[in-house]
């Protein structure tokens, strides 16, 4: 770990980066990358960032001895924690795709760190950026807005230090400024602590309270997402108000830069609900998921909606008249979507399931 970032890129040049690979090849352009992402120049850093996500992740290239992303941590992190580096929130996002590749969106029960094993260039990376939480932290204490925003998606996946990440991401859910930041920190926080079970019930306390408080569509979603992820039983008004935004449509609510992606997308909000509250309300999720099917505005989650509606209640090599009212109430609502068969997802879901994976040939079989 470096003091400061000076510090960091003045040593740039100890590690014999041509040893090493990243995606594209030999490392040795790694330095000069790390060194522009430093720069005041907006464009020179968005470019270099830009760059070292293409070489860097998110998938591992190289076995850990060559793999230059885990030399690269210790120079990105010390930037991360500087106030005078410009490009600290692309430096996060590119940090937390080393910790966790693209799969961050779909974790819905946090990252188990004990499911990574023991070694192996996963592994090497994850632990690689969880070394570096005290800069993390750092950096979050002197953060701007956009940091401020970012920084609970990285911290959401380190989970071994969950007892440490936990009260940062508890204070700014309490007292940031920003709807936008609190929202974030509900999300990070819920995730940090999936592994922690005495940080289960202050996570819950305070997700709860957070809820109360919740002022914008914006907090209300995500508190609510956190809330319901955590098991809380009490919980039951939280989930009647997903479940209604969810019968809307899931209408955008995130501005711009917000790095949890997926709180905009219906297919998420209903794969959410559906695994928050099992058996005993899943048909009324999935009615409502219905209901919002054809309030989708855009193809991709139309799609992605139909697609999870089918996997989780169209049963399997049945014939559609014999199927329960729900799936067929599901089928018709796909087959009359124009939005749904702008891609083939959701009838690749139907051919799975034994069932017409063409809307005519869907059609002809609810006729």
């Amino acid at each position: 770990m470096f003091p400061s970032a000076r510090v960091a890129l003045e040593r740039l040049d100890q590690v014999d980066w041509s040893a090493l690979g990243h995606a594209l090849g030999p490392a040795a352009d790694l330095p000069e990358l790390v060194r522009r992402a430093a720069a005041r120049d907006p464009e020179v850093h968005r470019r270099a960032v830009g760059e070292l996500m293409q070489r860097l992740g998110p998938h591992p290239s190289h076995a850990p001895e060559e793999d230059a992303a885990l030399h690269a941590v210790p120079y990105l992190a010390a930037l991360v924690a500087d106030p005078t580096i410009r490009a600290r929130p692309r430096l996060v996002e590119l940090l937390a795709e080393l910790a966790v590749g693209d799969a961050g969106p779909y974790l819905h029960h946090g990252l188990d760190a004990a499911a990574l094993g023991g070694e192996g260039p996963r592994r090497g990376r994850f632990d690689a950026v969880v070394a570096h939480v005290g800069a993390f932290r750092r950096g979050l204490a002197v953060g701007d807005q956009p940091l401020r925003q970012v920084m609970p998606y990285l911290l959401a996946w380190m989970t071994p230090r969950a007892a440490e990440v936990a009260p940062a991401l508890t204070r700014l859910l309490h007292d940031d400024a920003s709807p936008a930041v609190r929202a974030s920190a509900a999300l990070g926080l819920s995730l940090v602590t999936s592994f922690d079970p005495a940080g289960a019930l202050p996570t819950r306390f305070a997700l709860r309270e957070a809820w109360g408080r919740a002022a914008t569509r914006l907090e209300r979603r995500c508190v609510g997402l956190a809330l319901v992820r955590t098991g809380d039983p009490a919980a039951a008004p939280v989930v009647d108000a997903l479940i209604d935004e969810l019968r809307a449509g899931a209408r955008p609510v995130a501005p711009s830069g917000f790095p949890w992606i997926r709180v905009d997308a219906a297919a998420h909000l209903f794969c959410a609900l559906t695994l928050a509250v099992g058996d005993d309300r899943a048909a009324e999720v999935a009615a409502a998921a219905t209901d919002g099917l054809h309030r989708c505005g855009d193809p991709d989650d139309a799609v992605e909606l139909a697609r999870w509606l089918v996997i989780a209640q169209v049963p399997a090599d049945t014939d559609v008249a014999a199927m329960p009212p729900l799936a067929r109430r599901i089928l018709r609502d796909v087959a009359s979507s124009d939005l749904v068969w702008h891609y083939p997802d959701a009838g690749d879901a139907l051919a799975d399931k034994g069932l017409p994976g063409r809307r005519d040939a869907l059609r002809a079989a609810l006729a």
